[in-house]
């Protein structure tokens, strides 16, 4: 699973990078009635593992797509937050 931030009315939102493209974590979780982070910042603490099971059931039946990152719309976030983690053009990988 891939993790990545976007921006969304001038805020950072943690979103799924995929094939299809960036899933927007927070409406979909809103869509489907859970509670999931909503930033890279809550999300970190919690763990690969723990993670995946918040997250993975978010790809099944998705409503909300950003736009895919090479499209106009979608600006990954290069926000850092207070992480020891190396990160890559704004994806942290799990």
């Amino acid at each position: 699973m891939k993790l990545t931030q976007f921006w969304r009315n001038g805020q950072p939102a943690l979103g799924l990078w995929t094939d299809r493209g960036i899933l927007d974590v927070a409406a979909e979780a809103t869509r489907k009635g859970c509670t999931v982070p909503g930033t890279m910042a809550a999300a970190l603490p919690l763990g690969g593992e723990a993670l995946n099971r918040l997250l993975k059931p978010l790809l099944e039946d998705v409503y909300a797509w950003r736009q895919t990152a090479t499209q106009k719309g979608c600006l990954i976030s290069s926000v850092f937050v207070k992480a020891a983690t190396v990160w890559c053009g704004g994806l942290l990988l799990l």
